[in-house]
């Protein structure tokens, strides 16, 4: 079996948090346990380097991901090379310098298509196809998002129910938030759960120096490691620590909080001061898992306010690391916290000052919470996690996909680029493909020339500012991809708009007619 790992979306920067970290102890267990298998991991050039030190296993990297050049900056480098060429009396077709994009997994022989960052993007027919679903936080909480984002969420993942054969999904929670939103087939959808604490194991030789180097030395602590994004609930937590510091001043507590702050630093501080708990509370920002480490071992307890999560890594972290934990009972949690933590509804600050009262009081409540952690984390196996995993591929490459169909290079405004392609599969009946195409009347070019490119086949249009095209392709049995190939466009920004795009034209619909009735078989855009 030969599984290709979608490795593109991945940045290496800490800002992906905990999905970075699954993904990367994932590869290591894949890596480490492989038999038969085979691993292509799909890399980008902002972390190709970074998988190399797979390849001491066996896997193989292949970067198919290179930073755009921006569409004026294309045309300066053509306006160049044109230049170039006529000085040298040479004759040549700029277009065929433009890539193309060719069946990659087909000619590397791959089996199925693992995307561990839930994005598909190199779908193929035939090819069967894996996303790992974390959550579907839109779903509960749209007013976390503005509209666009909104709308982006729900075709994202309205396009993996489309290409997807099968989902694994971090909780039952997500499984079937995923089912319910999308009516996903269930025997399609897998609960595999997460299990990456097991990499916190904090240096005894060196947490001293770390305790001291962040000031903490003689210090009781609660921690809280989480980006500051809405449904983290800093805010909340931040009113309940402000009513405990002044109901029990005696028991000096101090908050430690690591992640980013993104844009909200000013109005995080401000909020500080306004509370007057500036001093008793400590923003480390992004810290070294060495560091997360010893927070998590030193910490009194761990504070888990969050109001959604599709699983809730931390709370895992602390259970093995013999923390106390405190969370809430929203979404995934308790199933993730089982009988090990103590609940509290994260909208009531005043249920979290008496859990962390208790917890930093009550000795026998503390050590009953941490010896129900330990039993409750040995659920979340590493082991397990990889053998569920390989089985699931497994699965997924002895079935043939069933999921095809897939338009790239058209975006949601119906503005398509230089490149569009179209994958339905294999065709059973003879069917045409119908697309509507429009040139609005203020693109700078005035004629352009368009290639369709049926399974090998090419035919020529014009394309003509101002006015539409109609295309009709019959589609015999079998064929299974169309490109089309549009050899101008313009860049937005050149006409004063604030969009960086290459765009060539607008596509209004694309449709699979059933050759004989002319009946839509299916929309596949507009």
């Amino acid at each position: 079996m030969k599984v290709a790992i979608d490795l593109t979306p991945i940045r290496t920067t800490g800002e992906m948090g905990g999905a970075f970290q699954l993904v990367v102890e994932l590869i290591k267990g894949l890596a480490q346990t492989r038999k038969d298998e085979q691993y292509l991991l799909l890399t980008a050039d902002w972390n190709h380097d970074f998988f190399e030190q797979y390849e001491k296993y066996g896997l193989q990297r292949v970067c198919v991901t290179t930073k755009p050049i921006a569409a004026s900056k294309k045309r300066l480098i053509k306006r160049v090379i044109r230049k170039v060429f006529k000085l040298l009396n040479i004759n040549i077709n700029i277009g065929s310098f433009r890539r193309r994009r060719l069946p990659l997994l087909k000619s590397k022989g791959v089996d199925v298509l693992f995307c561990p960052m839930s994005a598909i993007n190199y779908k193929e027919p035939g090819i069967p196809t894996v996303s790992l679903i974390y959550d579907m936080q839109h779903e509960y909480y749209p007013q976390f998002f503005a509209g666009e984002e909104l709308e982006h969420r729900r075709t994202f993942y309205r396009g993996i129910k489309e290409m997807a054969d099968y989902v694994t999904c971090i909780s039952q929670f997500t499984r079937n938030t995923f089912i319910e939103k999308l009516n996903f087939p269930s025997d399609k959808a897998e609960v595999i759960y997460i299990s990456i604490q097991d990499r916190l194991q904090p240096d005894h030789s060196t947490s001293a120096e770390i305790v001291n180097r962040l000031e903490l030395k003689g210090k009781r602590f609660a921690y809280y490691p989480a980006n500051y994004w809405n449904h983290k609930n800093h805010h909340m937590l931040l009113v309940a620590f402000s009513m405990f510091l002044r109901q029990y001043p005696e028991l000096d507590l101090y908050l430690v909080l690591t992640g980013s702050l993104l844009d909200e630093k000013d109005k995080f501080y401000d909020d500080l001061r306004r509370m007057g708990v500036n001093e008793k509370v400590h923003h480390f920002g992004y810290v070294k898992e060495n560091e997360v480490a010893v927070l998590m071992s030193e910490a009194e307890f761990l504070i888990f306010p969050s109001l959604f999560e599709g699983f809730g890594i931390p709370v895992a972290e602390a259970m093995s690391a013999g923390t106390p934990v405190l969370c809430s009972r929203n979404t995934s949690l308790p199933e993730v916290g089982g009988e090990a933590a103590l609940y509290f509804d994260a909208r009531r600050p005043d249920e979290m000052v008496e859990a962390m009262y208790l917890v930093l009081t009550d000795n026998h409540m503390r050590e009953k919470l941490i010896q129900r952690g330990h039993e409750q984390v040995k659920q979340f196996s590493n082991e397990n996690m990889v053998n569920q995993y390989r089985n699931l591929l497994t699965v997924a490459a002895n079935n043939k996909s069933s999921k095809g169909t897939y338009i790239s290079g058209v975006h949601q405004d119906n503005w398509a680029g230089k490149d569009v392609l179209i994958s339905f599969g294999d065709i059973q009946d003879k069917s045409i493909l119908y697309a509507e195409i429009v040139v609005p009347a203020f693109v700078p070019y005035r004629n352009g020339k368009l290639k369709v490119i049926v399974n090998g086949k090419r035919k020529s249009y014009k394309v003509i500012a101002g006015e539409s095209l109609v295309i009709k392709e019959e589609l015999s049995i079998g064929a299974s991809e169309i490109s089309f190939v549009f050899y101008s466009s313009f860049c937005p920004k050149d006409l004063g708009m604030p969009d960086e795009r290459e765009l060539a034209v607008q596509i209004m619909k694309i449709h699979l007619l059933n050759k004989q009735t002319q009946e839509v078989i299916k929309a596949l855009h507009g």
